[in-house]
């Protein structure tokens, strides 16, 4: 009977179509759904009706896309879509149509078998931006077509999916998107199309490419013809090593090209003596120091022996006094800056991976009853970058904020000769419940009995009147970053 009414609808697939799901509304058994499942299948299997169907939209993906909606039960909402598919995904939703997803399993399959791009770029065709913008649309694709438990269309879409990248990516192209190209940009290319594709497939290919790439037997002579200087061949070395280790190549592979990285950039740095202006066995100019702690900021270094070599090189000198004392003079006639280059001097070294305490975090009690002599530390510690300051006009003052704070301050720094209490009084009241406090005398007793009596009660440093913004300075910088 169902045939019978089926003849003469003609060429007319939507129409057909909807006479067919209208038959869902008929109260027809078990028997009856399998066998009006079975023509939709059938008549979704046809090139010509799944034309009919999706030809409103826009280009292979649209098409594919509206196709995976349907499949999973969902109406698709373009307003150019035939009311009969809002029919038809109902008709999957409520009764898990089995002939009827694999007749939308045949379209999908008919579809990717085409060679029509997926992603529609306006890129020229053989750059790497093409390239990649098909593969990213490949890869939304088998995401939109991943289902719970497996892939619409099985393995077939996966094994249709993979020959799309494979032909994406045959040697005809890959070379042609990698013409006239340095050695170093090839390499970064293969890992950008290594990190997008998901066929095992296409994913040997990129693989195979790399390995050539890398395993040349003249790789560093090729990588370094389009890098001329030592900086820009570090920083090459580093910057591979880095994609290498993001990648997705195989876990001994990609450990493997690591520690090649390393290896390379390690000889390069012994051959030409790079760590040379900054070897501990003399005390470097401040500029050089920073140049490598700005390099170790930027990631020049190759992880493993290179950013070990360059951290220990560089943080054996920053905190040191005489590159204290340097930095310090280098910014002395920067008075109004001084603020600011701390707190780019303090980001570079964190950046470096060797982090100093920055001033704006540190919490200071300053206790001094001379209102100039107070004044003129609170402008060097203002100026150093501190802006936690609690202030106390004596010794006394100085115990009662400590007692009713001593958890809220990193560092004290304190006058020796006060009244009502003395600096040498508060550090022992201190040291009684703050053994570890780090704690800085002003005195103008410079004498050896005045220091040898501090030093007996565990001042962490002392600093003798009079003196210059530079060197509390530089007492505060090694007081609060001792190892």
């Amino acid at each position: 009977m169902l045939a019978v009414r089926l003849a003469g609808e003609g060429r007319n697939h939507e129409l057909r179509l909807v006479r067919v799901l209208s038959l869902d509304g008929d109260g027809l058994s078990g028997e009856g759904i399998a066998i009006l499942d079975q023509i939709v299948g059938e008549m979704l299997a046809n090139g010509l009706v799944v034309e009919a169907l999706f030809g409103w939209a826009d280009g292979l993906r649209g098409v594919l896309d509206a196709m995976a909606m349907v499949w999973r039960g969902e109406a698709p909402s373009h307003p150019d879509a035939p009311a009969v598919l809002h029919r038809l995904s109902a008709f999957v939703a409520r009764h898990q149509a089995r002939a009827a997803r694999l007749g939308l399993e045949a379209g999908v399959h008919h579809a990717l078998l085409g060679d029509a791009p997926l992603s529609g770029t306006k890129a020229e065709p053989n750059s790497v931006a093409a390239v990649l913008d098909e593969l990213s649309a490949i890869s939304l694709l088998a995401a939109r077509l991943t289902v719970t438990g497996g892939v619409i269309g099985g393995e077939r879409t996966t094994r249709l999916i993979d020959r799309r990248v494979a032909l994406l990516l045959s040697g005809a192209r890959l070379e042609a998107v990698l013409h006239a190209k340095s050695h170093y940009a090839r390499i970064v290319d293969l890992l950008a199309f290594e990190g997008a594709v998901s066929g095992e497939r296409s994913r040997r290919m990129i693989v195979a490419h790399l390995r050539r790439h890398l395993e040349a037997r003249d790789f560093t002579q090729r990588l370094f013809e389009t890098a001329r200087t030592p900086r820009a061949r570090i920083k090459a070395l580093a910057d591979l090593q880095r994609r290498v280790a993001r990648s997705t190549l195989p876990d001994g592979l990609r450990e493997r090209y690591v520690r090649m990285l390393d290896e390379i950039q390690n000889t390069f740095l012994r051959t030409n003596k790079v760590f040379a202006r900054i070897a501990k066995d003399r005390p470097p100019h401040v500029d050089e120091v920073m140049e490598f702690a700005s390099l170790l900021a930027e990631g020049a270094f190759t992880e493993g022996k290179c950013v070990a070599a360059a951290r220990e090189l560089v943080g054996h000198h920053v905190r040191s006094t005489a590159f204290l004392r340097g930095y310090l003079a280098r910014c002395k006639d920067a008075t109004e800056q001084r603020a600011d280059r701390f707190a780019q001097f303090f980001a570079t070294l964190a950046g470096a991976g060797l982090p100093m305490r920055a001033m704006n975090t540190l919490r200071v009690l300053l206790a001094d009853d001379e209102p100039a002599a107070r004044g003129y530390v609170e402008m060097i510690l203002r100026d150093l970058g501190i802006t936690d300051l609690t202030i106390a006009q004596d010794g006394r003052e100085a115990l009662t904020l400590f007692e009713e704070r001593q958890g809220a301050f990193d560092l004290i720094v304190c006058d020796w000769k006060m009244p009502r209490l003395s600096g040498l009084e508060f550090l022992k009241l201190v040291r009684a419940v703050r053994p570890d406090m780090p704690f800085l005398m002003v005195t103008a007793l410079a004498t050896i009995i005045a220091v040898e009596e501090a030093m007996a009660h565990d001042v962490t440093a002392y600093i003798a009147k009079p003196f210059s913004p530079e060197q509390l300075e530089e007492k505060i910088l090694v007081l609060v970053n001792r190892r």
